[in-house]
């Protein structure tokens, strides 16, 4: 039998000044145990991680309009750097961490993949990506393994050649030499 929760959402997406709207949604246990957990970790209330992720979700899917009546207007900008910074901003955790696979599938959301993330096309953006992860590979000290299979599996997401990607990592690893 599925819970029945009461959330409070910060209605401010469409008007200026900031309210509140309280509705009800039934999910399954497993799911509002999860998100009681998640919320916890997170230091806040099962109604505020619900808002949280519900408003997140909402500004993602805004986002993925706006590109895509970009693209399919040919009017995509020839330097997307604001998207892929924004992109890098919404890729990091709570702790201000960078996390590749999160940053890949918000990638795919929001259609930078493939040309758009391609050195050729666009060459700051991909590597403006890849220097974030360095920074996060080289705090943690991620081996040359475990790099080498989240770059392949970032390409792979992005729908990029892995190659390409492997020899941009090499040229930021000389970088710093």
């Amino acid at each position: 039998m599925p819970l029945y929760i009461w959330v409070h959402l910060r209605c401010n997406l469409m008007t200026e000044e900031s309210q509140f709207m309280k509705f009800g949604i039934a999910l399954p246990k497993p799911i509002v145990h999860e998100i009681e957990e998640e919320a916890k970790k997170l230091g806040m209330s099962r109604s505020e991680y619900i808002a949280k992720v519900l408003t997140g979700e909402l500004l993602n899917n805004r986002e993925r309009e706006a590109v895509s009546k970009l693209k399919a207007r040919k009017r995509f900008p020839a330097d997307n750097l604001l998207y892929v910074r924004k992109l890098i901003e919404d890729s990091q955790d709570w702790s201000g961490g960078f996390d590749l696979e999160n940053c890949a599938s918000r990638a795919k959301a929001r259609l930078l993949t493939g040309e758009e993330l391609d050195n050729s096309v666009h060459p700051e953006a991909l590597l403006s990506i890849l220097r974030r992860y360095k920074e996060q590979a080289d705090y943690w000290g991620y081996s040359p393994e475990r790099r080498t299979t989240e770059l392949k599996n970032f390409a792979k997401q992005v729908e990029i050649n892995d190659w390409q990607i492997l020899q941009l990592w090499k040229e930021i690893q000389e970088e710093g030499s």
